[in-house]
């Protein structure tokens, strides 16, 4: 019997039966990345923020300087001119007037 990968994909509003023993593996893989609480120590049912040990936060800090970059760096952009919104606020609420004045209408 030929199975194609489309037979091996869970498709919405379907059930995969999975046996106790494989439920069992899959509990210790999820221990062995055990979350910390923010002293390293094993976070139990305490409030506060948690951490998943020995999880590698690079991409994470990457993006979150290249964002903070382009905000520090949003202001240096023409970004009226390139539009041609020679005055947005004035455009915005124009824009927020017609919408308003339109609203009644059926969509």
């Amino acid at each position: 019997m030929t199975t194609t990968l489309e037979d091996k994909i869970v498709r919405d509003g379907e059930r995969v039966r999975v046996p106790l023993w494989l439920m069992d593996s899959l509990q210790r893989s999820v221990r062995a990345h055990a979350v910390q609480d923010g002293f390293g120590k094993p976070a139990g049912q305490r409030p506060g923020f948690v951490y998943v040990a020995g999880l590698d936060n690079a991409p994470c800090r990457d993006a979150y300087e290249g964002y903070e970059q382009f905000l520090s760096d949003a202001w240096k952009a023409d970004n009226a001119g390139a539009t041609g919104n020679e005055n947005p606020p004035a455009n915005a609420y124009s824009a927020y007037v017609d919408q308003l004045g339109d609203a009644w209408r059926a969509k």
